[in-house]
């Protein structure tokens, strides 16, 4: 299991051991203090945990400092700091849990003078394969007994193999992590779903070429990061992992990340809350050695809040409906937050969501009924809808629509939200599931707004 924040529990560890792991990576290192690292390797070991550690992969190793990351010099670029890791590597090496030393995390894409950073000169700023083999000399300085890794990602297959931003030779590492992450999703549009059967063995096959001694992991994804990776769906994952077990040359599996880890945009990312369908599909996997997607949990919409703003109108007024839901359940194939007014008032807009897409329908447009059960028939009075696809597991959607009531006393709006299930987009779960019907023979909550006597805008001024 890779990406371990440092600051996790002790029950974060042994569940990641109960589920059948043996060895966990780290996003941070030589940045952090030797005692906090000493503090994670003791709950790893107890745990009955291993660890790879930081042994050159991270921005200090580097020459880098947090300062970079906004301002990076022009020209900056890798510099080996010797010392500092070798005083890294000689205060820990002798702790139980570590299993290894890592070097390098795609050489060098994660540092400040990586492929994204402001500044940047990639792929002139990538770590050396010079730099690599020093990297390795001086760590097995220290500690020759434990095997070196590197991780590697993805290269397109008509370019030269292993270019600057791509270094590899013979001799540089003992494991080489392949991170080939299918949920790669620049503008939200995920690039290439299927890069593990397509060119994986083609990659596996490249490195072996190179070294063939050395022993392959793969790495897949079960994390978010928002504007460039979308989050997995668990048949995506069970995907990934079939094609991953047909590779003849490979010594092991592994899933990134556990976090809690910053991601950007004020999102964190923890598996057992954030993707629990993905880290259930994971156990599964371990403890059975099957891939069935069909273990995952099915999706399950909840209206969490419902938010009126005023509660009171006069005729003429305008009242904001904020519906806010959560889907309880696995990930949906698509799951809606639907309000609709069976007093048929004309003025309806949407004013704020944070879905894929959301419009009105207005009477007689041709809709589904009883959960796409029965025939599509015309709409009696309007609605509000919008979706989410997919609709991940944990996650919190809202709706905001503006409506003008045109009837006097109560008027009434109807809300519900209905998902469908992975991979067939069945309609398998909807909140409400008992109560009053809507147009459409499905189960509605009612909300009401209280229209008062008319009193023009003058006399109310």
């Amino acid at each position: 299991m890779k990406g371990i924040g440092i600051d996790v529990p002790q029950e974060d560890f042994e569940a990641i051991r109960a589920a059948g792991i043996d060895i966990v990576t780290t996003n941070w290192g030589i940045e952090e203090s030797v005692e906090e690292a000493k503090e994670f390797l003791d709950k790893a070991e107890a745990s009955g945990l291993k660890v790879v550690l930081d042994g050159g992969f991270s921005e200090t190793a580097w020459g880098f400092t947090e300062s970079d990351w906004y301002n990076l010099p022009k020209g900056k670029r890798p510099v080996w700091q010797r010392d500092k890791v070798q005083s890294w590597i000689e205060a820990l090496k002798d702790h139980p849990a570590v299993f290894g030393w890592d070097i390098s995390n795609e050489a060098g894409m994660n540092l400040p003078s990586g492929n994204r950073a402001k500044n940047s000169e990639w792929p002139k700023s990538a770590i050396t394969v010079k730099q690599l083999k020093q990297a390795r000399t001086d760590i097995l300085e220290i500690d020759p007994d434990k095997p070196i890794l590197i991780r590697m990602a993805p290269w397109g297959l008509n370019e030269v193999s292993f270019g600057a931003s791509n270094p590899f030779e013979e001799g540089i590492a003992d494991i080489v992590m392949l991170n080939i992450y299918s949920n790669y999703a620049p503008g939200n549009q995920i690039y290439s779903p299927n890069i593990i059967q397509e060119n994986g063995s083609e990659y596996i096959e490249a490195i072996k070429s190179v070294d063939a001694d050395v022993k392959i992991w793969v790495a897949t994804a079960v994390f978010k990061e928002p504007g460039i990776f979308q989050r997995p769906t668990v048949y995506a994952l069970a995907r990934d992992i079939e094609n991953t077990l047909k590779f003849s040359h490979i010594t092991g599996i592994g899933f990134y990340l556990w976090g809690p880890v910053y991601l950007g945009s004020g999102e964190t990312w923890y598996l057992p809350e954030t993707g629990a369908d993905l880290w259930n599909m994971i156990q599964h996997h371990i403890q059975t050695g099957q891939v069935s997607a069909q273990t995952a949990p099915e999706p399950s919409p909840k209206v969490i809040d419902i938010q009126v703003s005023p509660e009171e109108v006069h005729p003429g007024d305008y009242a904001e409906i904020t519906v806010e839901v959560k889907n309880d359940g696995g990930t949906a194939d698509w799951q809606t937050i639907t309000v609709s007014f069976p007093q048929n008032p004309s003025d309806i807009s949407i004013i704020g969501h944070n879905l894929t897409d959301a419009d009105v329908f207005p009477q007689g447009y041709i809709a589904w009924r009883d959960y796409g059960t029965s025939q599509d028939r015309e709409l009696t009075y309007p609605l509000a809808e919008g979706y989410r696809a997919p609709w991940p597991a944990g996650d919190v959607g809202y709706l905001t629509i503006k409506v003008k009531p045109e009837v006097r006393g109560e008027f009434k709006f109807y809300v519900k939200s209905v998902a469908g299930r992975q991979p067939d987009g069945e309609c398998v779960s909807w909140d409400p599931a008992l109560g009053e019907r809507d147009q459409q023979g499905e189960f509605v909550y009612e909300g009401t707004i209280r229209v008062l006597s008319s009193v023009s805008h003058i006399e109310r001024n």
